[in-house]
């Protein structure tokens, strides 16, 4: 499960690998994973653009956008509620 961390027409940024939405820390992007393998790095400082998300998971080691980039909005197959 992984949560709209930055959407279009916000400012996303990315300083060092750690990552922020309009001024709001999203997470560090890590450089290898757990095996000792090197990490991609997505890299952009800019407004998220027009039909594109940039996806968190809750987890810090969560392979998300900020190791492969921005997903089309169109590809969301589901999406998750709170029950309170």
């Amino acid at each position: 499960l992984k949560k709209v961390g930055c959407a279009p027409g916000q400012r996303l940024s990315a300083v060092e690998g750690k990552f922020s939405c309009d001024g709001h820390f999203l997470g560090r992007a890590l450089a290898q994973d757990s095996k000792g393998n090197r990490l991609p790095q997505f890299i952009f400082n800019g407004l998220v653009p027009a039909g594109s998300l940039f996806m968190v998971g809750s987890h810090p080691r969560s392979y998300d956008s900020r190791y492969f980039g921005f997903i089309h909005a169109d590809t969301v197959l589901k999406k998750a509620y709170p029950l309170w």
